[in-house]
């Protein structure tokens, strides 16, 4: 009895060893696909870090750029607001201008009556003749 318990207990170990054995070469193919993915991973998430800096570099150029754009509307208003300090000054101006003009318009007229006036006396007999006469 003891040799049949031996048998059955070396029967059973060598079921035992072969599948841990079997256990053992699938953990093994396992582990190998495990490592295969993981390494695949890290290859995407090298890629994906790659392509992050890429982005993030146009994100810095559309950044100066936009940059620029503030800079040059920045620059376009102050050019404005001195266009239309000028167009102001040029509105008074001629305003004076037109003001200047009417009054030599006036005193121009004062002067023509004036003048008339002289060419009147000149033409006619002098008062004092006349009532002599």
């Amino acid at each position: 009895m003891v040799a049949g318990e031996v048998r059955e207990l070396a029967q059973r170990s060598a079921k035992s060893a072969s599948a841990i054995k079997q256990l053992v070469a699938t953990s093994k193919d396992e582990v190998a696909l495990s490592v295969e993915r993981v390494q695949q991973l890290v290859t995407l998430l090298a890629s994906l870090v790659g392509r992050f800096s890429e982005i993030a570099g146009q994100v810095d150029r559309i950044a100066s750029g936009s940059d620029t754009a503030v800079d040059a509307i920045r620059r376009i208003t102050e050019a404005m607001a001195v266009l239309d300090r000028a167009m102001q000054q040029n509105a008074a101006m001629a305003e004076e201008t037109s003001a200047a003009s009417l009054e030599l318009l006036r005193w121009a007229d004062g002067l023509n009556r004036e003048v008339a006036r002289f060419s009147r006396s000149e033409n006619s007999p002098p008062t004092h003749l006349a009532y002599a006469a």
